[in-house]
């Protein structure tokens, strides 16, 4: 009786587990008769997988895959440039750093200029003051004033 009932579409929804309860009690018992019936299914098993692999393999799109996979080479080549310039830039950095803040910083104010004049030995010199004045300077003579900066 379960001859009759167990055939090969029966196997393959078996295999798809698409099939009822009972259908499933008639195979596994079917199954269970002899050796010859489990290398039956194994093949309709290996035939169907084989089936779902070509169906795979047919639907898939040429380009599409080459185009993901160039994608991905430009991706990577872009991550392997940055993996190797970011320790180089990061090392010049740090030595422009490090020269920068060896040197010693001088303010210095910009409201007020100190301005020193000297006259030499045996000599005299006329000059004329910011704010307008003409001052004479003796031999060995020395002025001071500021200059305010513009």
């Amino acid at each position: 009786m379960r001859e009759e009932a167990v055939n090969e579409a029966l196997l393959l929804r078996y295999i798809k587990g698409d099939i009822n309860y009972n259908e499933k009690i008639s195979v596994e018992e079917w199954l269970r008769d002899s050796d010859e019936n489990k290398k039956i299914i194994e093949e309709i098993a290996f035939i169907y997988q084989i089936h779902k692999t070509a169906l795979r393999i047919s639907k898939r799109d040429v380009l599409d895959s080459y185009d993901r996979l160039t994608k991905r080479l430009s991706r990577k080549k872009t991550l392997k440039i940055v993996k190797y310039s970011a320790p180089v830039a990061a090392t010049i950095l740090l030595c422009v750093l490090f020269y920068a803040l060896r040197k010693p910083v001088t303010f210095t104010s910009l409201a007020e200029q100190k301005v020193i004049i000297h006259t030499n030995p045996g000599m005299r010199t006329t000059l004329d003051l910011p704010d307008g004045t003409l001052v004479t300077l003796n031999s060995s003579s020395t002025i001071t004033y500021t200059t305010p900066v513009q």
